[in-house]
């Protein structure tokens, strides 16, 4: 474990927090906003195929743009899926390969069946159907700020807009990190809070966005 990861850890037990992010947004609809571009993530046209692909647009409010966080587990390293509303698909990494690269795409779920101790996929028949391609662990870059960095707990590669362009159709990858860029960083907004509300369900936010605490 890296020394950044491990003062994280220490900080979130000093203010009582079990998770990197809090349990109560298990269900929570929110948008992904990259912060240096300013754009969020888009699964194109809302499309309910399989590979639809999934890029940074200019914010237009749509479903397309929202995303159920379902909690994945009960441990520190607690992983998310992230859901998409207009179409159900996963939030989904290609394929096992930690390539840089790697596109990002919409997939259904993909349920891991135990049998005779082994693993098969019970459903989602293509190069997507490995259950941990779609589970991310989201980690707070700051415990004040809302921002945080998004690793697929398979190959650890993190969710990354192709350098960072405003352009809209940029494409969504994966890509290892290799220094704090900002790319690579996103603000978790809740899509329904209004921007004036500091307070709601029980979680902080300040003009919207997720404050990385569980209380004001």
């Amino acid at each position: 474990m890296d020394e950044e990861i491990e003062a994280l850890i220490e900080a979130m037990r000093k203010q009582k927090q079990d998770y990197f992010l809090p349990p109560e947004w298990d269900g929570k609809v929110v948008f992904l906003k990259n912060t240096k571009s300013g754009t969020r993530l888009d699964l194109f046209a809302g499309g309910r195929a399989n590979g639809t692909p999934i890029n940074g647009w200019q914010s237009n409010g749509s479903t397309a743009q929202q995303w159920k966080l379902e909690k994945r587990g009960n441990s520190i390293w607690n992983s998310w899926a992230f859901q998409n509303v207009a179409s159900g698909l996963y939030l989904t990494l290609w394929d096992d390969s930690p390539q840089n690269g790697t596109k990002v795409v919409g997939w259904e779920r993909a349920i891991a069946k135990e049998t005779s101790g082994l693993f098969t996929i019970q459903s989602s028949i293509g190069r997507c159907n490995f259950p941990g391609l779609q589970e991310w662990l989201i980690l707070p870059k700051g415990m004040d700020n809302g921002k945080c960095l998004i690793q697929n707990a398979m190959t650890c590669q993190y969710l990354d807009l192709h350098l960072g362009l405003q352009e809209n159709g940029t494409r969504v990858q994966g890509w290892q990190r290799e220094e704090l860029m900002g790319n690579q960083v996103w603000m978790i907004e809740d899509a329904t809070v209004d921007i004036s509300s500091e307070v709601a369900d029980g979680i902080c936010f300040m003009n919207g966005h997720w404050t990385g605490k569980a209380t004001c």
